[in-house]
C-alpha cells in the first residue's frame, strides 16, 4: 500500500512538472521551449498503461507505440527538430514522454499487485479451482491438441452474470471498485459452484472481460454442452440468486482453433442477450405490465364495436331504399 501511495505521489509530481516545464526560469526564460506535439505525446503515455485494453501489455510494447506515435509527430511537424539547440529540445521531449510512460507503468502495476492482493486475501478459499485465460491457456492447447489428433470433441461454455442483479448501492466514488470486486466475488463463487458438478478434465477458466466465466470440456459434444449448461445455469440461479446467461461452442463442429470457438461462443452470447433485452421490453411494455395500457382490451372492444356497428349503419342505409319505396322516388 505505501509503494502504490508513493508511486501516485511521484507520478502526480512528475505531471506537474511535466506541463510546467517551459515555466521554469534558467537563465534565459526561452531556453526550453518543446513541441505542442510532446504534451499531447505525453499524455497519450499517461493514459496508455491505464486503458483496460491494453494495460497488461509489457513495457517494450508500450516504448514502441508511444515511440512510433513521437516519430510520427516530428516528421510531420514544421518545427526543426535536428540542428543546434533544436536537437537538445527533441531529446529532452522524447526522455520525458519516456519517463511519463514508466511512471505510469509503475503506477498501473503497484494498482494490479494491490487488487491481486486484496482478491487473494479476501476469495482465497473460493479461487482454489480458478484459473486465469493467459495462465491456462497452455492446458487449453493441450486438449486441443489431443482432441485433433485423437478425433474426438471438445466444447466450451462460456458464462456471464448479468450486472443488473447485482445489487449495490454505495457511494459513488467507491462503486465501481465494489462493482469489480462483486463481480470477482460472483465469478470466483460461480466456479466454485461449478467445480462440484464437472469432471476432474474440465477446465473452469476466468475470461479476460469481467463477470465471465469459461468452462472447457474435453469429449463433449455440442447437444452436450448445451445440456450441462442449462443445467449449470439452473443451478447458479437457483443457488446464488444470479442472472446468468450462457453459450456453448464445439471443436469440430463450430471452429478448429481455440480462439475461434471462443469467438463463436462470445457472439452467440451476445445475441442470446440482445434477445432476452428485446423480450424484457416487449414484457415491460405489455399490456398486463404497464398501467398505461391497462384498458387496451377495453379500447380494442370499443373499435370493434365501433366498426361492427358502423358496417350495421352502412348495410341499413343501403337496404333502406328497397324497403322504403317512396324514398327512393
Amino acid at each position: 500500500m505505501e509503494s502504490l501511495q508513493r508511486r501516485i505521489i511521484i507520478f502526480i509530481i512528475w505531471m506537474a512538472f511535466f506541463y510546467n516545464i517551459e515555466r521554469v526560469d534558467f537563465t534565459n526564460p526561452d531556453t526550453i521551449n518543446l513541441m505542442s506535439s510532446v504534451y499531447f505525446v505525453g499524455t497519450v503515455a499517461a493514459l496508455l498503461p491505464l486503458m483496460p485494453i491494453i494495460r497488461r501489455f509489457a513495457f517494450v510494447y508500450l516504448a514502441i507505440i508511444v515511440s512510433i506515435l513521437h516519430s510520427t509527430f516530428l516528421v510531420i511537424s514544421s518545427t526543426p527538430t535536428l540542428g543546434g539547440i533544436y536537437t537538445y529540445l527533441t531529446i529532452i521531449g522524447y526522455a520525458m514522454v519516456m519517463v511519463t510512460l514508466l511512471l505510469s507503468y509503475r503506477m498501473n502495476q503497484s494498482t494490479r499487485e494491490f487488487q491481486h492482493a486484496v482478491e487473494h486475501i479476501t476469495f482465497s478459499d473460493i479461487n482454489a479451482h480458478l484459473r486465469d485465460l493467459p495462465a491456462a491457456e497452455e492446458m487449453i492447447d493441450i486438449q486441443m491438441l489431443s482432441s485433433r489428433r485423437a478425433h474426438r470433441p471438445l466444447s466450451i461454455i462460456l458464462f456471464e452474470t448479468d450486472n443488473t442483479s447485482l445489487d449495490i448501492a454505495t457511494h459513488r466514488l467507491v462503486k465501481d471498485v465494489q462493482q469489480s470486486m462483486m463481480q470477482r466475488y460472483v465469478v470466483s463463487s460461480m466456479a466454485g459452484l461449478i467445480n462440484q458438478h464437472v469432471r476432474r478434465t474440465d477446465l473452469i477458466v476466468r475470461d479476460d472481460r469481467p463477470g465471465r466465466l469459461l468452462l472447457v470440456a474435453p469429449e463433449t459434444q455440442h447437444e452436450y454442452a448445451n445440456i450441462m449448461g442449462k443445467r449449470l445455469k439452473r443451478l447458479i440461479d437457483d443457488r446464488l440468486g444470479i442472472n446468468a446467461t450462457f453459450s456453448a461452442a464445439s471443436f469440430p463442429e463450430h471452429a478448429l482453433t481455440f480462439e475461434k470457438l471462443h469467438d463463436m461462443a462470445e457472439q452467440q452470447l451476445i445475441e442470446k442477450q440482445t434477445a432476452q433485452l428485446d423480450e424484457k421490453a416487449s414484457d415491460e411494455f405489455s399490456p398486463s405490465n404497464d398501467k398505461t395500457f391497462q384498458n387496451v382490451e377495453q379500447r380494442l372492444n370499443f373499435q370493434e364495436y365501433a366498426m361492427t356497428s358502423s358496417a350495421e349503419h352502412r348495410m341499413t342505409d343501403e337496404a333502406e331504399p328497397a324497403c322504403h319505396p317512396r324514398r327512393q322516388q
